[in-house]
């Protein structure tokens, strides 16, 4: 092979190796070497090629002599002297890239440690991480100043829970009940038994209970709509429906009074009940099911159906809803009006 062959493949697998033994240095040490690289190089006025800088044969560190240097940044130095600009800018973006991911899944890891130990996480931990970015640690350091806090909100409504003789102002009674069922909350805990504990010490019904109530009562499964129910009525047997759905919208009451309704005057099952109302939920059945409790209970409006009004309004009977193709079509009549029917 002629000489000047021999040099050109030479210093192909000069770059070769070099760009290969870099690219296994971390993103953090090999940007700002390439950056150096750059500079050095437009110092020198160089044409942007390493080649052109120096005789390749100088450049070239046999293993003993890297060995000799203790320095891993200056053995990247002179590797980086070897290779092309094209190839330093395609490293520079490929080290940019990969350090972006690394610091967005080091700044993940150390949210979820943050959530998960309740703000208990050491600062300094963040701070001297060299695989984040300033930002980021300006960030994450704030989300656990904010964390450490919350903590403490937390800690606090939850003993105001536990303790019967604590007390808050009135205006405050259902934000720290909605913090103490959020933090108490978990897979452990009966949440139907602690959202009952929350009404019956402190008369307040968590929001996110209610939300889950009016959301399983909407729902075409029976079943979720038979529990809501029937955890609702037991809620409601602690403290007046007046103080425990003040505010939170009429569908919740509207609902409790059908299925009341069914149940107490209508003599139907509760399975029987949610079977009902899980079709009054679609939309045709739904409206018909609707009319048919507004002609039958044209003033019907917000009873409280756990006093004694509702047993006047509610008397017991054993009697069924009627049913025609297309849906529920009307309520079956209660005694008093069969026999006034009857008379007439």
């Amino acid at each position: 092979m002629p000489a000047q062959e021999k040099q050109a493949a030479y210093i192909k697998i000069s770059e070769s190796l070099a760009e290969a033994w870099a690219e296994t240095r971390p993103p953090e040490e090999l940007l700002p070497a390439i950056g150096e690289e750059f500079a050095r190089r437009a110092d020198e006025r160089s044409p942007g090629s390493g080649r052109d800088l120096e005789p390749v044969e100088e450049k070239i560190l046999d293993a003993g002599e890297l060995e000799d240097i203790s320095d891993q940044r200056q053995v990247l130095a002179e590797r980086l002297k070897l290779l092309p600009g094209e190839t330093l800018s395609r490293m520079q973006v490929n080290a940019a890239k990969s350090r972006a991911v690394t610091a967005a899944g080091e700044a993940d890891r150390i949210e979820r440690r943050v959530e998960a130990s309740f703000g208990q996480f050491d600062k300094s931990e963040i701070e001297t991480n060299g695989m984040l970015e300033q930002s980021q640690k300006t960030r994450l350091i704030g989300q656990l100043e904010v964390a450490k806090k919350e903590h403490l909100e937390d800690l606090k409504a939850a003993d105001w829970l536990l303790s019967p003789e604590a007390s808050v102002p009135e205006l405050q009674r259902q934000k720290m009940a909605d913090r103490a069922f959020a933090f108490l909350d978990d897979v452990e805990i009966d949440r139907d038994a602690l959202a009952r504990r929350i009404v019956e010490t402190k008369g307040v019904l968590p929001e996110a209970y209610a939300t889950g109530l009016r959301r399983a009562t909407r729902s075409s499964n029976p079943e979720h709509i038979r529990r809501a129910y029937e955890n609702l009525a037991r809620v409601l047997e602690l403290a007046p429906q007046s103080t425990i759905l003040q505010g939170r919208g009429g569908d919740l009451v509207d609902g409790f009074e059908k299925w009341t309704l069914l149940t107490k005057r209508y003599g139907l099952s509760p399975e029987e009940a949610s079977v009902t109302l899980a079709r009054g939920n679609e939309p045709v059945a739904g409206q018909n099911l609707e009319e048919a409790f507004d002609r039958q209970f044209p003033h019907l409006e917000a009873k409280d159906l756990v006093g004694q009004a509702l047993r006047e309004l509610l008397p017991p009977a054993d009697t069924r809803f009627s049913e025609e193709p297309g849906g529920l079509t009307q309520l079956p009549q209660s005694d008093e009006n069969h026999s006034r029917d009857e008379s007439e």
